[in-house]
């Protein structure tokens, strides 16, 4: 035997004696003598992780054979050194966990680049109640520069070996093509079948779409039948009460003048009677103005509310209340609603707010709007008696009157109308407190289906 291959059984000897010496000679309380041996021993040593790969540790030795500083090592996953693959090095390091095998041969990367054929001997070890494996390296390159025999017949085993891998790896790479090829027809016919039933299945679901709307559609055409029925015959009641006063006034008048009454005795009576028209009149307006606003729509808006806020306020003031009126309005965005149909609804709030104002104190009124999630909201706010909780949807019925009208152009559908319009482009009306006293109409136009 050559004085350079016995270096080599030499060097080989003393590492297997380290690691049997580590093995048997490292249990807890000895632990300090093993981290002495690991820092300062000769040969090239790592401990890793053998669930991540992670190199957990790295002696002098390893840091010159790699050319890596030690944090930039320590850093550093084992498979960021070995040029096989990930799955490959996971694979190698559960079997030197497990005890299957302790020896295995790698090409490592060195900082510069350069790659270097190594032995590795990893055996587990129990380290502060952790498994990390104690990985030994040995510079195969090293040995063969010893010239011995054995290592140039290897070489030839080596050249031969990577000859057939890479014939292997060219027939591996032509069956990769083909079923690659394969894999491409049966992906194009895959992805027209699913083209296919994506279509079929979009079919299917506009038909059930189409079907569930014609359904809420019916329901709702049902629905509006159902009300539009039952607002005309409360209107059919309504419509006769004056009829039957107006009557009952004229046949007054006729009998009076049969007995020859003067005009001044049929003065009242003849009052009466006009007021009795004016609030038939005023009633077939509004019934019109209710069956209009189911035809409401949002389509044009109007870019500046507060403006004619203020129009509608000039007329009204002065008309219902003895009172002195102050209309505080800020500026507002645009509402989506046609300036038809606001018109009306900020002529109904105001007038309602100065009609039932408070007659002890100075009558003030709010317009503003404030943003919500999906829209916003338009609030006329008044500081008048307010309307008790439990009646602050009934105001909303049709010919509900919390109290006698002042006047006989005053209905009992203004609030009905005003909720039927916001109904019709999507929005809501409700009643609220004003903060410190007062009744506040909301006009909702959010959107159910943008604030969920």
């Amino acid at each position: 035997m050559s004085k350079s291959s016995r270096r080599v059984l030499l060097f080989r000897l003393l590492t297997l004696l380290a690691v049997a010496w580590i093995q048997v000679w490292s249990p807890a309380h000895a632990e300090p003598a093993f981290s002495d041996v690991f820092r300062d021993h000769a040969a090239t040593m790592l401990l890793v992780d053998p669930a991540s790969g992670a190199i957990r540790d790295a002696n002098a030795a390893a840091v010159r054979f790699y050319g890596y500083p030690r944090e930039r090592l320590l850093a550093m996953r084992i498979q960021d050194i070995s040029t096989l693959a990930p799955l490959r090095v996971n694979e190698e390091m559960e079997r030197a966990e497990s005890g299957e095998r302790a020896h295995f041969v790698f090409r490592h990367r060195l900082a510069s680049g350069e790659e270097r054929k190594v032995a590795v001997w990893s055996s587990p070890l129990n380290i502060d109640g952790k498994i990390q494996l104690l990985s030994i390296i040995s510079d195969l390159t090293v040995m063969r520069e010893a010239n011995d025999p054995f290592w140039h017949y290897q070489s030839g085993l080596e050249d031969k070996v990577d000859l057939q891998s890479s014939q292997i790896a060219a027939y591996v790479a032509e069956r990769r093509e083909q079923d690659r090829r394969t894999i491409l027809v049966l992906f194009i016919g895959v992805m027209a079948l699913l083209l296919l039933s994506a279509k079929l299945a979009r079919d299917v679901r506009r038909r059930r779409q189409a079907e569930a709307t014609a359904k809420q559609l019916l329901e709702k055409n049902a629905q509006a039948n159902g009300a539009l029925q039952r607002f005309t015959e409360v209107a059919a009641h309504h419509l006769q009460e004056p009829c039957r006063r107006m009557a009952s006034y004229a046949g007054l008048i006729r009998r009076r003048l049969e007995r020859g009454a003067q005009l001044d005795e049929l003065e009242p009576l003849a009052l009466t009677l006009e007021t009795q028209a004016i609030r038939q009149r005023t009633l077939v307006r509004d019934m019109q103005l209710y069956l209009a606003a189911g035809q409401a729509s949002a389509q044009q808006g109007v870019d500046d509310p507060a403006a004619l806020t203020r129009e509608f306020f000039a007329n009204l003031a002065d008309q219902h209340s003895q009172a002195p009126v102050t209309l505080s309005v800020a500026e507002m965005p645009r509402i989506p609603l046609d300036r038809q149909w606001l018109s009306y609804c900020l002529r109904c709030l105001l007038e309602n707010a100065i009609e039932h104002a408070d007659p002890e104190q100075p009558v003030e009124i709010q317009v503003f709007t404030r943003a919500a999630v999906g829209g916003l909201q338009l609030l006329v706010a008044d500081n008048g008696p307010g309307i008790p909780a439990p009646y602050r949807e009934r105001v909303f019925g049709v010919f509900e009157q919390l109290s006698p009208p002042i006047l006989a152009t005053r209905t009992g559908i203004g609030l009905a109308i005003v909720r039927r319009i916001m109904e019709t482009v999507g929005g809501r009306a409700m009643a609220e407190e004003t903060p410190g006293g007062g009744t506040t109409i909301v006009l909702d136009f959010t959107r159910e289906d943008l604030s969920s």
